[in-house]
């Protein structure tokens, strides 16, 4: 399988103050190869999340060695404020108008087509020459996904959290329905800790005629994802994900190139017998639904999407 890499280390951020203080909030999470890291972080240390920068006030451990075998690493940070010069100040000035409203209204660069999106957005990096993808919008990033099916009540919680979500921030813009925040689901971030399977064994199993691609990639986006795979059944659907060091740590689907009708039995025999064996769902976090590991149930999700 093309670009593996080590293991990763799971990344927290935490907002300075009080380090050890119950209860500090989280503003970011990340997951990245151990040999990514510093070495230590004696030195000043920098990161941006969401644009922002912060300094690295004590992390926990301290050392990449400590943080490859924890498996987890804790970062406290603190935002920089930059210094604003008075050439920009008074640019500001000469370009604001009296017209101009007291609340900035909401356009397509400032929301966000679904009302969720994972905590971790996937890494990319490398060269994609002429490599063959399975490609998804940056939205459809785990927006159709499978969970353990032992996750049932934080996958409720996430459901309420993106419902108060659509209630309060939905807006229209262009006859489309937007959102001007996002909940981030971290209550299933991990949704296939303790399944001890590759991508590799259960394409072997289940797909064994799917076509394999060379992993995923981001359309509009330069580079592939790290640690990525992605095959096609034979209907058109795309099953992709992540994995590191032989065991999966993601998987969805994508339903764009579903075409081939007359391979949908045989595909959705092969998905459903995979859910089974694994205890999974398929999570539509976009739909706020969830669908067994049953032939029916998953045939009635697949032609109500394709109506």
């Amino acid at each position: 399988m093309l670009f593996r890499n080590n293991r990763p280390v799971r990344i927290e951020f935490v907002l300075a103050g009080h380090p050890t203080a119950i209860g500090s909030k989280v503003i970011g999470y990340d997951e990245i190869p151990a040999k990514r890291l510093p070495i230590d972080f004696d030195y000043p240390t920098f990161v941006e999340i969401d644009g922002r920068k912060y300094s690295v006030k004590a992390t926990d451990p301290n050392t990449r060695k400590q943080a490859r075998k924890a498996g987890l690493l804790k970062v406290w940070v603190e935002e920089v404020t930059l210094p604003e010069s008075a050439e920009m100040r008074e640019a500001a000035q000469e370009e604001a108008t009296p017209e101009a409203p007291a609340t900035p209204s909401i356009s397509v660069n400032t929301s966000f087509k679904t009302a969720s999106c994972a905590a971790q957005a996937p890494r990319l990096s490398g060269k994609r020459g002429e490599y063959h993808y399975v490609e998804l919008m940056p939205w459809q990033w785990r927006q159709l996904e499978f969970i353990r099916r032992e996750l049932a009540p934080e996958i409720g919680e996430e459901f309420m959290g993106i419902q108060a979500v659509i209630d309060e921030s939905a807006v229209e813009i262009e006859g489309n329905t937007r959102y001007n925040e996002q909940h981030v689901r971290e209550l299933t971030q991990l949704g296939f800790r303790g399944l001890e399977v590759s991508d590799i064994a259960l394409q072997g199993k289940f797909f064994t005629f799917a076509s394999r691609r060379d992993g995923v990639a981001i359309m509009g986006l330069d580079g592939y994802v790290d640690n990525g795979f992605g095959y096609v059944l034979g209907s058109g659907i795309s099953v992709y994900g992540q994995e590191f060091d032989g065991k999966l740590r993601c998987m969805g689907l994508s339903l764009g190139q579903l075409s081939q009708r007359a391979q949908l039995d045989a595909d959705i025999a092969a998905l459903t017998s995979m859910m089974a064996e694994h205890e999974l769902v398929l999570v539509d976090w976009d739909s706020l639904s969830a669908v067994e590991a049953n032939p029916e149930e998953l045939r009635a999700y697949l032609e109500a999407w394709m109506a």
